[in-house]
């Protein structure tokens, strides 16, 4: 197995492990509280799926006494995550049976081999094999069940598993019989798919390294995925109304001969995200034109703010070409306009300094 260039190191106390077991099925969810976010859901899958690729690295590549002529193959290149698992399993389905009798163990992981082919489980309704993950989980953004919530019409609830590691940072606070109990609260928090501080950096998932036959076509669509930028107005305005309603409110003050309100209008809005950025254009079209750097309205050209979402602040720029080196001055946002930067732990601040 390689070792990460992220360098991601957690064991098993940092994995909240949620139990949702039914008479039919075990199930476990696994919730990693890492230090930073991954960017989407589809990263994650890819994340994933490098892991995946470790374990069948591991197993067509090792060649011992008992387990002999093993074959080694190159997987199909595919950016859905459940494909290229399902390939992966295609290609080690023939070679399973013969680690039973197989006691070698893996260098890096000092994992004996014939444990790991324990992460290749049978289907419920004894159709084949299949990871012991869903990978159906990271095709795309997806909403996930609340802690003590069930699937409709069934009657398995989650709760904390009996062999989670994982506990709450506990601090002294005021009791309160109207608000849960600081354990009940940051175990909620804990198992909700949402990165709830500070965001320093999104996780890298480096997928260039995949065993793969790559075109240059894939090559041209995996380098576009660098950063995620989103121009709907419809769902940043649902991501961020806080935000959305503060920016719509600042474009807009008395005319200069007293007789109305000069207001500009919401027309587009740009975020854009990646490793580096993670800023919020919004353009405005209207009477509302006020340049910091003229110290008045400009005559033609609009005007547009940016937002750093990770600071939490905006700063005005203009259209004008006059303007267009200009950067306004840098203003806080309101605290209550920025709730992805509350901290709810405080200890956190402290553990990442």
């Amino acid at each position: 197995m390689r070792k990460r260039s992220d360098d991601l190191d957690y064991s098993i106390k940092d994995v909240l492990i949620l139990d949702s077991t039914s008479t039919k099925k075990f199930s476990r969810h696994l919730i990693f509280q890492t230090k930073d976010p991954f960017l989407d859901n589809i990263a994650v899958g890819k994340f994933v799926n490098l892991i995946l690729e470790d374990i069948h690295g591991c197993l067509i590549n090792h060649q011992c006494q008992t387990v002999i002529n093993s074959l080694t193959s190159q997987i199909q290149s595919n950016f859905d995550s459940l494909v290229f698992a399902k390939n992966l399993l295609s290609s080690l389905e023939s070679h399973l049976l013969r680690f039973e009798q197989c006691n070698c163990i893996d260098d890096y992981t000092q994992l004996k081999f014939k444990d790991m082919i324990e992460f290749i489980v049978n289907k419920s309704d004894g159709s084949g094999i299949t990871w012991f993950c869903d990978m159906g989980v990271y095709t795309k953004n997806r909403a996930f069940r609340l802690l003590r919530s069930s699937k409709f019409d069934k009657q398995e609830c989650f709760t904390v598993a009996p062999e989670n590691q994982w506990k709450p940072i506990l601090r002294r606070v005021r009791p309160s019989s109207t608000e849960p109990n600081e354990t009940e609260r940051q175990t909620f928090m804990a198992s909700l798919v949402y990165f709830n501080k500070p965001i320093r950096r999104f996780i890298h998932v480096d997928d260039e390294n995949l065993t793969a036959i790559q075109t240059i076509n894939s090559r041209i669509q995996r380098s576009n995925q660098s950063s995620y930028i989103t121009e709907d107005i419809r769902k940043m305005s649902l991501d961020y109304p806080e935000l959305i309603n503060f920016m719509t409110n600042i474009a807009r003050d008395k005319k200069d001969n007293g007789s109305g309100i000069r207001i500009s209008r919401l027309y587009k809005v740009k975020e854009i995200q990646n490793d580096f950025r993670w800023v919020i254009n919004l353009m405005y079209v209207g009477d509302y034109k006020y340049c910091e750097n003229i110290k008045r309205h400009h005559k033609q050209n609009n005007i547009y703010f940016i937002v750093d979402m990770r600071k939490g602040t905006y700063r005005q720029k203009c259209h004008d070409p006059d303007c267009k080196t200009f950067q306004g001055i840098e203003q806080s946002l309101p605290k209550h306009v920025t709730p992805w930067l509350m901290i709810l732990d405080d200890e956190w601040e402290n553990q990442t300094s």
